[in-house]
């Protein structure tokens, strides 16, 4: 025992030689720059009623007139007379909603299309062109900074959309750039760590974002769009100027030809049926999870009359993280018996315990609020992904 601590030990500092102040200091800010990402893109859901009122699009129902437990379940009243009546009057008004089919057009289609196809186009640059990551990717925060700031300046329904497509566009930079500077700094014995670091920003990002809904109920929803947009202007501007393309030198003289021939051979893969299921698989998963984030709040607003940020603004940071640890650290476990299988197996029991709680979701959100929101519309999209895996074994 005492051998084998000493070789793990010394196996532990190894890794650690290989990374630096420098490379710790810019992985720091990708993480930020990642948690920016995911903050923009959600603060839409926080804001949803508000806007629908001022901007006067989608559906319309009968609301609270304040948040609060107790009183008359507003929701539950279907006409606007009834809304309306003097019974009613004190504690009920007919409003648009923030749901409906301009909602969810524009929390869907007009972000994800442009955003899916765009994502792919900046992978290949961030492999093959002859640029400077770092700048450019800079300069796209700051463009998605603006976009979304430029959010609390719209009059109309159409300019927030074209906005949305916007932020889609210039949001498809972050994930294959980020991990394309993240390779070159950290070798692949610590670049998983690297890439954990990364995505941790997925959920301090979207837990802010519900912080901004004590914003929104104070300064109005122009303002949360306004604040969330200066954040992201800052980490790029450091960005562009302390953090250095480390593999330039790499990128400017290799061939064209050969990153052609090398995109080729990656697309070549995703014809297999394995990674075929696979991405079907991810596609249900993050639909599953942006139909929650982007519907959550007014479940929370409408159905509960509490608000959303007293439980997602630290739930899904805490779950995210907990789950993201303590399952790396089982897969890591099982893997060294089983194989990449054993980590399959992992993901697969996981998935299922939690896709029990989506069963009857609402109910179970209707009293624990937002501890089980966060498992129950995920899991089951979750429990799809990890199936797929298995099948594609």
């Amino acid at each position: 025992p005492d051998s084998q601590s000493k070789v793990m030990g010394s196996r532990f500092r190894q890794l650690w030689e290989l990374v630096t102040l420098y490379s710790l200091y810019v992985l720091f800010l990708l993480m930020l720059v990642y948690l920016v990402n995911q903050m923009d893109r959600f603060v839409l859901g926080i804001a949803a009623q508000q806007t629908a009122e001022s901007l006067r699009y989608g559906e319309q129902s009968c609301l609270r007139t304040t948040l609060g437990q107790g009183g008359v379940k507003c929701w539950k009243i279907a006409t606007r007379q009834n809304c309306t009546s003097s019974v009613h009057n004190s504690s009920c008004k007919w409003d648009y909603n923030g749901q409906g089919i301009e909602y969810q057009l524009l929390a869907g289609p007009t972000f994800v299309v442009v955003f899916s196809f765009a994502v792919i186009v900046m992978g290949f640059v961030a492999e093959v062109g002859r640029i400077n990551r770092p700048k450019v990717l800079a300069i796209f925060v700051i463009l998605w900074s603006v976009m979304t700031l430029l959010m609390g300046f719209a009059r109309t329904y159409w300019q927030l959309a074209l906005l949305r497509m916007g932020l889609g566009l210039f949001q498809s930079v972050c994930a294959p750039f980020g991990a394309s500077i993240i390779s070159d700094y950290f070798e692949k014995d610590v670049r998983g760590f690297a890439m954990a670091v990364f995505n941790w920003g997925v959920y301090v990002g979207f837990s802010l974002a519900f912080a901004f809904k004590y914003l929104a109920l104070t300064d109005g929803w122009r303002w949360v769009f306004r604040v969330a947009g200066m954040p992201g202007i800052i980490v790029a501007i450091i960005i562009f100027f302390t953090v250095e393309d480390k593999n330039k030198k790499y990128h400017r003289h290799r061939p064209l030809k050969s990153r052609v021939a090398e995109l080729c051979y990656v697309l070549r893969l995703f014809i297999s049926p394995s990674l075929m299921l696979l991405c079907i698989a991810g596609g249900i998963r993050n639909g599953a999870g942006l139909a929650f984030a982007y519907n959550v709040d007014s479940f929370f607003t409408q159905y509960r009359h509490v608000n959303s940020g007293q439980y997602m603004c630290w739930v899904p940071l805490v779950g995210g993280t907990a789950g993201s640890v303590i399952g790396g650290i089982l897969s890591d476990r099982v893997a060294k018996s089983h194989g990449h299988r054993g980590r399959l197996v992992v993901l697969v029991i996981s998935q299922v315990c939690a896709t029990s709680q989506a069963i009857d979701p609402f109910p179970a959100c209707s009293y624990t609020f937002g501890i089980w929101c966060t498992v129950d519309l995920k899991s089951f999209g979750c429990f799809l992904v990890s199936t797929c895996c298995i099948c594609c074994r």
